[in-house]
């Protein structure tokens, strides 16, 4: 992700100024700088828009993966069955109850997407 933002600023025409660039936060997150860095980083121009950039990259990743979905609508229905099923029933009587039911309709979900018989497949992992 941090490689982003070194692309996009050498991809110009005109490259920017090597102390600016290495006083931005392009090469390396706030978190891990020096304090005299960090704070020469968090004044720098070039690394609001190195942010930015990023943010951008986060929230578009659906068009970096053909085929991916830009809704989570495929994560709400896998869990839609589970949701319904937890209000019915009022929840679980344990902990660890809760935490095997969440790994196996898990693993079922899994086989689910993948085409196989859930069933199946649990037998042979049991065997």
């Amino acid at each position: 992700m941090w490689a982003v933002g070194c692309c996009i600023l050498f991809s110009s025409s005109d490259p920017p100024s090597l102390p600016l660039f290495f006083a931005s936060n392009a090469l390396m997150p706030y978190d891990k700088m020096p304090e005299w860095l960090r704070l020469l980083a968090m004044v720098n121009l070039l690394s609001h828009t190195i942010d930015s950039i990023r943010v951008l990259v986060c929230w578009y990743t659906c068009m970096l993966y053909p085929g991916m979905e830009p809704t989570n609508n495929l994560g709400e229905q896998a869990i839609r069955e589970h949701i319904i099923l937890r209000k019915i029933i009022g929840c679980f009587r344990s902990e660890n109850g809760a935490e095997n039911y969440q790994y196996n309709a898990s693993l079922l979900a899994d086989w689910r997407l993948q085409g196989k018989n859930g069933f199946e497949e649990l037998e042979q992992l049991l065997r």
